[in-house]
């Protein structure tokens, strides 16, 4: 039988600091193949809200969250200096719940990050455009 998720995009708010707080937290202790500690970010929700505001006004750096139905599934950062001469340099992090590895996901949030260098517009909560496609045995909905 067919799976079917259905899957949100959206970019980062600070609204968004005390669901990323808890996501980070819970993959922390999911893989032995990542850097974060067992309490997640390090951070509090203060110094995420602030840092996703600054992230947010500035044209080289993305945070996207890939969510199924209310729950935070997976997340896309990808960092880059100010600097004139480094700015096209970015750092790029992806983290995917254990519970949905080898389904793509991770790809797509590649792909979105990959799509949105090349000069694609990040998608927003009020886009209602929604893509199918079919990947790893799932039929996958994205609505942006």
């Amino acid at each position: 039988m067919e799976q079917v998720l259905d899957l949100f995009l959206k970019e980062a708010e600070a609204s968004d600091a005390q669901s990323l707080l808890e996501f980070f937290k819970d993959v922390a202790t999911e893989s032995d193949f990542t850097t974060l500690s067992s309490e997640g970010l390090g951070m509090t929700k203060q110094e995420l809200e602030m840092y996703a505001k600054k992230q947010a006004q500035t044209d080289n750096q993305l945070c996207l969250l890939l969510y199924l139905g209310e729950d935070l599934v997976g997340v896309l950062n990808i960092v880059a200096d100010q600097n004139k001469a480094l700015r096209h340099i970015g750092d790029l992090f992806i983290v995917i719940r254990k519970a949905y590895w080898n389904k793509g996901l991770g790809r797509l949030l590649l792909e979105e990050g990959i799509a949105w260098a090349e000069g694609y517009q990040p998608p927003s909560e009020v886009r209602t455009s929604v893509s199918k496609f079919e990947m790893n045995g799932l039929s996958i909905s994205i609505k942006r």
